[in-house]
């Protein structure tokens, strides 16, 4: 008759169970790190792009409400003997100080907002649709920061028959990143806004001059052109 000999498994020692549990433990957290980044990165996107618009359209109602923006301040009219309009003459000097003045006003303003919370639920980070909007709060601290860039565009358009529409629009892309501890999300934000604008009704001038200073012509538009366009539509 055989006998059986039976060999017990010696236990692990503590060394090795710290070892495991270690292991286990940055197993699960970067598994869970896979699963609940893409939300934070979409709401803390959501939440900047909120931040940006907000501070643009703040700091540009402040700079025009500062200086009475108006478009006889800015555009010059020249008239003939039978009062039509022969030429439009820009001030580019005094659009760049306001294009200058809007962009320092919106990057100080993103500096000076520090820290912003976001709050998300445990149901909606755990993916389960039942649970989303659930569960206790997980509070993340963001760190807004960017840049922007910003021009000014003299912009022509057909706004009947024998009138036609000047604006003078502020183009401005910004960059805003939010600043999660371990990532960094960026998001951009364009905006286009109205300075001025006005209806020329009647013939229009032939040029269009932007002036950068006395006598430095930038840009020469042919509005008559424009206006015939715009006739056979």
């Amino acid at each position: 008759m055989r006998r059986r000999f039976f060999h017990s498994r010696k236990p692990l020692s503590p060394g090795c169970r710290v070892i495991l549990f270690l292991i286990g433990l940055i197993v699960s957290i970067f598994l869970l790190d896979l699963r609940v980044r893409p939300y934070i990165q979409s709401i803390s996107s959501y939440q900047a792009q909120i931040y940006g618009t907000r501070v643009i359209n703040d700091a540009i109602y402040e700079e025009l409400a500062k200086d009475n923006v108006r478009y006889d301040n800015l555009v010059t009219l020249t008239q003939n003997a039978q009062g039509e309009i022969t030429s439009l003459q820009t001030d580019m000097v005094a659009l760049g100080r306001l294009r200058s003045r809007v962009t320092d006003a919106v990057l100080q303003e993103i500096d000076e907002m520090g820290k912003q919370d976001i709050y998300l639920s445990m149901g909606t980070l755990s993916g389960v649709q039942l649970l989303s909007g659930r569960g206790p709060d997980l509070n993340l601290k963001v760190v807004p920061s960017g840049y922007m860039t910003s021009e000014i565009e003299n912009r022509f358009d057909s706004a009947g028959i024998n009138q036609t529409r000047h604006q003078i629009m502020l183009k401005m892309d910004m960059r805003v990143l939010a600043i999660i501890p371990g990532y960094t999300v960026a998001t951009d934000i364009h905006t286009e806004y109205c300075l001025a604008e006005t209806v020329i009704v009647g013939t229009v001038p032939d040029t269009f001059l932007e002036l950068a200073d006395s006598g430095d012509t930038r840009q020469i538009y042919d509005l008559t052109a424009l206006q015939n366009l715009g006739n056979e539509e």
